[in-house]
Parts: C-alpha cells; sequence; structure tokens
C-alpha cells in the first residue's frame, strides 16, 4: 500500500503549488479518480478475480509510482524555489524515492530483488545526479520535474525490459521516442529565467 501512501502524500504538497482556482479543482479531481483506479482494481485483484484484468497493478503502479515521483520533484523544487530549501537535501531525498519507489516497480512486475538491487541503486544515482544538474538551471520546478521523469520513465523502461528479458529493438526505439519528443518539446517551450 506504499504506493497510494506516496501518490497522495505527494499530490497534497503539491497542491500548495497549485494557486489557481480551477486548476487545484481539475487536481483535486485528477488525483480522486486516479485513487479510485487504484483502490478498484486492488479490490478486483483481492476479491473479484473473474473481472481483474492481467496486469492491470502492474500498469498502474508504474504509472502513478512515474506521477508520485514528477508530483515530488515538482515539489522538491518548488520548495528550493520558494522556501530556500537545501539543495543537498532535496537530492538525498530524490535518490531515495527514486530508488524505493523503482523497486516498488520492479516487485509489482514481479522481478527478483536480486536481480534488481544494482539497478535499484543506479537509478537512484542516476536521477540525483540529474537532479542537482538541474537545480542550477534558470528554469521553472515544473520544467526540472519533467526532464527528471523523462530521464526516470527512459531508464525504469530500459532497465525493467531488460531484467524481464523483454528488451528488444522496437521497445528501445519507442522509449527513446517518446523521451526525446517530450524533451525537445520542454525545451522549447519553457520560460528560462
Amino acid at each position: 500500500m506504499s504506493t497510494p501512501f506516496f501518490f497522495l502524500s505527494s499530490a497534497f504538497v503539491f497542491f500548495m503549488f497549485v494557486d489557481s482556482l480551477i486548476f487545484q479543482q481539475l487536481f483535486i479531481l485528477g488525483v480522486a479518480v486516479i485513487y479510485l483506479l487504484i483502490l478498484r482494481n486492488i479490490f478486483a485483484f483481492l476479491y473479484q478475480s473473474k473481472t481483474y484484468q492481467p496486469y492491470a497493478l502492474e500498469n498502474i503502479y508504474s504509472y502513478v509510482n512515474m506521477t508520485s515521483l514528477f508530483l515530488f520533484f515538482a515539489n522538491f523544487y518548488g520548495l528550493i524555489l520558494f522556501l530556500r530549501w537545501p539543495v543537498w537535501l532535496s537530492i538525498i531525498l530524490i535518490f531515495l524515492l527514486t530508488s524505493f519507489l523503482f523497486m516498488r516497480t520492479l516487485w509489482s512486475h514481479k522481478i527478483d530483488w536480486q536481480k534488481g538491487k544494482l539497478y535499484i541503486l543506479l537509478i537512484g544515482i542516476l536521477l540525483a545526479e540529474a537532479g542537482y544538474v538541474l537545480s542550477l538551471l534558470p528554469t521553472s520546478y515544473l520544467f526540472n520535474a519533467l526532464i527528471l521523469i523523462l530521464i526516470y520513465y527512459l531508464l525504469m523502461n530500459i532497465i525493467r525490459d531488460y531484467l524481464a528479458h523483454l528488451i528488444n529493438e522496437k521497445n528501445l526505439r519507442k522509449y527513446l521516442l517518446i523521451t526525446l519528443s517530450l524533451t525537445i518539446i520542454a525545451f522549447l517551450t519553457t520560460r528560462w529565467y
């Protein structure tokens, strides 16, 4: 149940940075719908196995973990920007949360801990380093969080497919194309301070 907890806690903190009433209402609605999907699939998995769709929880947990990480990353950069939160503390928290939620993603995909423990540490270190570099850029907190989550998306999918022996050229091209396209769009549309 750590995935729903992290999702709700990251959404709660992020809500403080949303200043428009319309966006606040849309954000609350989105969080409620995602939380409902999580609970509904857990209930179907445990008590209504005939209606449960195979791999639904694995897919939902992967995307909810990514959403939680995006919100946490935005929260950390928002705290640095608005409240002069120490950068070093954010980097440590990025490492810990990324490693933990990636471990949960591997667990939901039934990948053995022994096979994944080195990669859990590796993805945490890479995201912490990227997080530090992004903290030096004159960009918004949402842009920094988006770039970090795109790096996470690319690494998570490649490592997960590699450990599950499902890696192929078509999937690699898809992950790279999505990551590069969204990164280019983000760089072209962001506000530089």
